[in-house]
């Protein structure tokens, strides 16, 4: 998992989550929010003039927003009862942005690959709204003494052993650059989601496609049943004609047959024609 370091840990070098995003994400001024995420995404919503709370007990409908960072709370029923209506659920996913060539290098010495969509359980749930997603950019400060903090951070579910063989290889890349206590900026782009909670419950679209193939089928099935109709009434009619084209036809050659024997044996047709043209 890929967070920007924290302020209180180095707060010369912490990155300046943008303001915008901040807006983006919670909406009007001095809203109540819920921070679940690291304290440099906290300390940027309380610069912006939020008041920032622990989430409240349940039975307790007061907050405007809730935060989270790199994943969503596990249960999303819970934060959606504690939200007021119109409130939202917000996801700030953070990354490296790979379009520069140094933090491409950094996460494949580190290994991180970014997880597919985040925001997956929050599109399919039925008490909130349709999400919306918005992207932010922005710089982290790093040199050798602060790399090492912000890559342990990063790697905390792997062993000790793993953990320090990596942050070594990160070492060596930015030593690679000779900037020393310089330090180089760390790019970051944040992929931010939101959506409002709802007072109905909405089909889900598993539900609603089943509806519509039902619908679909029906609509098709009726159809069928009424071709079917109209072919077995125009079959019926066309026999029905056919049968007294024959009939006449068969009255037709036997009063032929009666009147003349030469054509009885000639008929009527092309060959018998030619025939007679050439004698």
């Amino acid at each position: 998992m890929q967070t920007p370091a924290d302020p209180l840990g180095s707060p010369k070098d912490a990155p300046a989550f943008p303001a915008e995003a901040v807006d983006w994400l919670v909406g009007g001024p001095r809203r109540k929010v819920a921070c679940l995420a690291p304290a440099y995404l906290t300390a940027a919503v309380t610069r912006a003039g939020h008041h920032v709370m622990a989430l409240p007990g349940e039975g307790t409908t007061v907050l405007d927003a809730v935060v989270a960072s790199n994943r969503l709370p596990e249960d999303l029923d819970r934060i959606a009862r504690l939200l007021r209506s119109g409130g939202r659920l917000t996801l700030v996913c953070s990354q490296r942005d790979q379009r520069i060539p140094w933090a491409r290098k950094l996460d494949r010495l580190l290994g991180l690959t970014p997880v597919a969509d985040p925001a997956a359980a929050l599109t399919l749930h039925p008490r909130f709204a349709a999400v919306e997603q918005e992207t932010f950019r922005y710089w982290q400060i790093v040199n050798q003494d602060t790399l090492p903090g912000l890559i342990r951070a990063e790697l905390s579910a792997l062993e000790p052993a793993d953990r320090e063989e990596r942050v070594a290889a990160a070492l060596e890349l930015y030593a690679g650059y000779g900037r020393g206590n310089d330090g180089m900026q760390m790019p970051w782009v944040s992929t931010c989601h939101r959506a409002t909670v709802v007072d109905a419950l909405w089909a889900t679209p598993d539900v609603v496609s089943t509806s519509s193939t039902t619908e679909a089928r029906s609509t098709t099935e009726a159809r069928s049943t009424t071709e079917a109709r109209s072919t077995t009434g125009t079959g019926s009619t066309t026999e029905a004609r056919s049968t007294a084209g024959a009939g006449t036809t068969q009255t037709g050659s036997t009063t032929g047959s009666a009147s003349s024997p030469e054509d009885a044996l000639f008929e009527s047709s092309a060959e018998a024609t030619l025939l007679i043209d050439f004698r």
